[in-house]
């Protein structure tokens, strides 16, 4: 009877550690798309002022008063053709507001059963939609997946 019990324990603990756990799955990972900002000699820059970028036609911030930002990222969303996000900048006497548009194509990965369903983009234009403070964005890796590279470069006006 011990040598049942034992095995039984032994059968039920590997099961539950079995399941999914981030050495077999992606758990850990998050699919974000990153952006940077750039002058407009082209050189990297860090904000000086406050940043808040907001999903456009929603209450949702996605970040929230971040300063001295060169870069910053975001989710995308799993199954618009495209995301619009609403940047805030602003300083002691100003603010500014700019939207840029992210097309792109959306495909789900599937690693295991144990595991979920994660969603891969390809972005597959940008554009500025308004704000003059955003002279252009600029597509440098269409390839959102969970690697923490820059996809999007924002160059500022002068």
């Amino acid at each position: 009877m011990r040598f049942l019990l034992t095995t039984i324990g032994i059968l039920l603990a590997s099961t539950i550690l079995s399941g999914c756990d981030s050495a077999n799955c992606t758990l850990n990972n998050t699919v974000n798309c990153y952006y940077a900002f750039y002058n407009s000699k082209g050189e990297a820059i860090a904000l000086t002022d406050t940043l808040s970028v907001y999903a456009a036609g929603t209450d949702n911030c996605l970040l929230n008063r971040g300063v001295g930002k060169s870069t910053f990222n975001v989710p995308m969303s799993y199954h618009r053709d495209a995301d619009t996000l609403r940047l805030a900048i602003w300083g002691k006497d100003y603010s500014y507001t700019g939207q840029i548009e992210v097309s792109k194509t959306n495909s789900e990965y599937f690693e295991g059963v144990d595991c979920p369903v994660n969603m891969l983009h390809t972005i597959t234009g940008v554009k500025v939609l308004a704000g003059l403070f955003i002279d252009s964005v600029v597509v440098v890796k269409p390839s959102v997946n969970f690697q923490r590279d820059v996809n999007v470069r924002i160059y500022l006006a002068n």
